[in-house]
């Protein structure tokens, strides 16, 4: 009996032992995983790369002394800042580590980006080159000259030319830039410009045409895998500016209106500028975009609207001084005056932050908690926290005292008639669209905006 309960004493030991075994390698597979998955996101993101390097280099800090040149267009996205000067391209982290700097020697440079992936043209040149951090990923020079040009995250790559026998031309090319994916070209119409799909397996293309007594604004929307557009939008009396992907579809600005249009070709929302004349625009972020219109009815006065991912007209500011730059980021608005005041609005227009900077500065953006100031020599960073409503009261001074902000509170618009209609092939490839020729009615009147 002693033996026989010694061994079952060894049994259960050995059971136990075999559960820690099996625990311990259990809780290991999930440590491995999760610095496994850790390590991709730390590699992608660059804060892995940004620690190491900063052990290399531990006196990168703002301010930063630009290459060289006149600044141009200053952009942050993914813990990136951009710099564009008239003869160089520079790429900072957030902490103020030089990523890239190179001497672009082209005569109207270009830069816009997603993500970490920036691509820089001459416009009305040939020369293209595509950027992910500190490499050169893809260079093109086109056979005919640029009009514009997009990048997707995934590094595709759209560039938008003139053509043989053709009004112009929208090419795709890989991420190599060495093959061609997708063309598409317009014999009547002039391509103004053209978007990504946030999936990347599409774009929006952005086309004007006149009849010598009006303009007719055209949007196709394509797919890589369908020679004809899946869906078509017209919108007339309209000269596009810009067109970016939102939530519900396309956000295009024009120079008297912009319009909102679902990916079915459906038009969503429409706002007239009610005479106004466009000054600037901020149109790049998926999240919404700002208009800055000049205000007719007072002298030296802009009037700026904030709009939401599904083109909803949010909020609304007025400033007496001239609007030197604006920029619609992922969370606020970010808007410098001529007068040397900077200033940060949430997507309801809510005023969070107000400094007075050097009138020197000539473009700003907001990049997690920082601030970032763009002047003619340098790139200086400002710390961001948001200010209690009795210290925005408290600063106000008299280069702002005319600075006003107004959230508006609009009704749920009644659908705008449509001017299109969503596009299928036919046998004989045609669209099915109509023209109208009369320009949409505005959602939203001078009055509900509080103009003058």
């Amino acid at each position: 009996m002693a033996q026989d309960e010694l061994e079952r004493l060894r049994k259960r030991k050995a059971q136990r032992q075999l559960v820690r075994r099996l625990v311990l390698l259990f809780l290991l597979c999930g440590a491995l995983l999760t610095l496994y998955f850790v390590g991709e996101y730390l590699l992608q993101t660059g804060t892995l790369e940004d620690w190491f390097e900063s052990l290399a280099n531990p006196t990168a800090s703002f301010p930063v002394a630009l290459a060289g040149g006149t600044p141009l267009t200053l952009q942050a996205s993914n813990r990136q800042l951009a710099v564009l000067t008239d003869t160089n391209l520079s790429v900072y982290r957030t902490g103020g580590r030089q990523l890239l700097n190179v001497q672009h020697l082209l005569t109207s440079p270009i830069l816009v980006s997603a993500g970490e992936r920036l691509l820089l043209f001459d416009q009305a040149g040939r020369s293209l080159t595509a950027y992910l951090r500190e490499s050169e990923t893809a260079k093109l020079t086109t056979e005919y000259a640029i009009t514009t040009a997009a990048i997707h995250e995934n590094g595709l790559i759209a560039v938008v030319t003139g053509a043989l026998q053709h009004i112009g031309q929208v090419s795709v090319y890989d991420a190599s830039g060495q093959t061609m994916i997708f063309q598409w070209l317009s014999a009547a119409a002039h391509i103004t410009d053209v978007a990504f799909s946030p999936d990347g397996n599409g774009i929006a293309v952005t086309c004007v045409e006149s009849d010598k007594t009006s303009l007719l604004t055209t949007v196709y929307f394509f797919r890589f895998d369908q020679a004809e557009p899946v869906a078509v939008a017209q919108l007339a009396d309209m000269l596009p500016i810009s067109t970016t992907y939102k939530a519900d579809g396309v956000f295009v600005i024009g120079a008297t209106y912009c319009a909102m249009i679902g990916q079915n070709g459906s038009i969503l929302q429409l706002t007239d500028y009610a005479g106004s004349s466009l000054l600037d625009f901020s149109n790049e972020s998926a999240a919404g975009a700002v208009v800055v219109l000049e205000d007719y009815t007072h002298y030296n006065t802009s009037h700026t609207l904030i709009f939401d991912a599904t083109g909803v007209l949010r909020a609304e500011f007025q400033a007496t001084a001239g609007i030197r730059d604006v920029h619609y980021g992922s969370d606020g608005t970010v808007t410098l005056l001529d007068s040397g005041m900077l200033y940060v609005l949430s997507a309801e227009g809510e005023l969070l932050f107000r400094e007075e900077v050097s009138m020197q500065s000539v473009g700003a953006v907001k990049l997690e908690n920082s601030l970032y100031l763009l002047d003619l020599d340098y790139l200086r960073q400002l710390d961001y926290v948001r200010q209690s409503p009795e210290a925005l009261a408290g600063s106000s001074s008299e280069t702002d005292s005319h600075f006003m902000t107004e959230s508006v509170d609009l009704p749920a618009p009644a659908r705008p008639d449509s001017t299109s209609e969503s596009h299928e092939s036919s046998d004989t490839g045609e669209e099915s669209v109509e023209r109208t020729d009369d320009k949409p009615e505005p959602i939203t009147q001078e009055s509900s905006l509080s103009f003058g």
